[in-house]
């Protein structure tokens, strides 16, 4: 019975941690439990997709799976400012991000992670900012 109760008090004093990324001149914090991977990959691996809305850039392949990639830049500043770098760094959500399992939100860079109480400036990560008529083609 002690055991049980020092497992439940590590778990309640453990402090959620946020990966802060950056989007042009804007951090923005996710949820380390959200947060599968971290991808690196080239810009010519995206297999674009027309008729798609601006906010979906494509899809890679990655580890067997096909992994849709959507752009930080137009979800968190609200711009359609062309991607010019060759390698690309997107944040992989988990099981977690419910219907947004897999998907993939493509930032500048990693800039590192900070407790709940170290947050300040970071704006965070809501599966709202990804909005849904993103799947659907364009008609």
């Amino acid at each position: 019975m002690n055991i049980t109760a020092q497992v439940v008090t590590k778990n309640i004093n453990q402090e959620e941690r946020y990966l802060v990324a950056q989007v042009e001149d804007k951090k923005v914090a996710f949820s380390a439990h959200w947060v599968q991977e971290i991808l690196v990959f080239q810009r010519s691996q995206i297999l674009q997709l027309p008729f798609y809305d601006q906010c979906l850039l494509g899809v890679i392949h990655h580890q067997n799976q096909i992994v849709p990639l959507v752009s930080g830049r137009k979800i968190f500043l609200e711009t359609t400012k062309k991607i010019t770098q060759v390698t690309l760094t997107a944040v992989r959500l988990n099981q977690f991000g419910q219907n947004l399992a897999g998907v993939g939100v493509v930032v500048d860079c990693m800039v590192g992670n900070l407790s709940a109480k170290e947050l300040t400036q970071e704006q965070l990560f809501e599966f709202t900012d990804i909005p849904q008529q993103i799947w659907q083609p364009d008609g």
